[in-house]
């Protein structure tokens, strides 16, 4: 349970490839002040079916989705988190096909 707070700007750092770097990319941000990942969970967070919640209760498949749908629209995705503090999902888009 947290907050959640939507926004975006004009994307000033994306990871990923350089030969992508001259695009002009727009950010949505996506945070909350929720409990976090601790680092374990984080670095799986992108895999398929995976969850840390309860068997039954979530596929594990959200994270994943949008990782494939991001790559196709020739963005990226990252996440960054504090454990018992919160986590900010960044989606960088070319501003070109929006």
């Amino acid at each position: 349970d947290g907050a959640i707070t939507l926004t975006w700007r004009p994307a000033q750092r994306t990871p990923g490839r350089a030969d992508q770097a001259h695009v002009p990319k727009i950010e949505l941000l996506v945070m909350d002040t929720g409990m976090g990942m601790k680092p374990d969970v984080l670095r799986r967070a992108f895999d398929p079916f995976f969850s840390y919640q309860a068997a039954g209760r979530n596929r594990g498949m959200g994270l994943a989705t949008s990782h494939r749908i991001v790559e196709i629209l020739g963005g990226r995705i990252w996440l960054e988190s504090q454990f018992g503090r919160g986590t900010v999902a960044h989606v960088a888009l070319p501003a070109t096909r929006i």
